[in-house]
């Protein structure tokens, strides 16, 4: 359950676990970012369907990509 940023005791530490599918995550986008779950994942690419229906697929080199629980 760890990502590009993990969350442990609501405190977003780094780590460079990638996340896998199932992941509830939080997009870097704008100030908040935006919800969503991981939907499939390949070396270095990110799957997310967001809340809102959208499909992006996120380039994790450039996105900071972190799991929320």
């Amino acid at each position: 359950m760890n990502s590009g940023a993990a969350a442990t005791n609501g405190v977003l530490t780094p780590t460079t676990d990638a996340p896998v599918a199932g992941d509830r995550v939080r997009v870097a986008y704008g100030v908040f970012g935006r919800l969503g779950r991981v939907t499939s994942t390949s070396p270095g690419y990110v799957l997310v369907r967001y809340d809102d229906g959208a499909r992006e697929l996120i380039d994790s080199a450039r996105r900071p990509v972190w799991v929320v629980d």
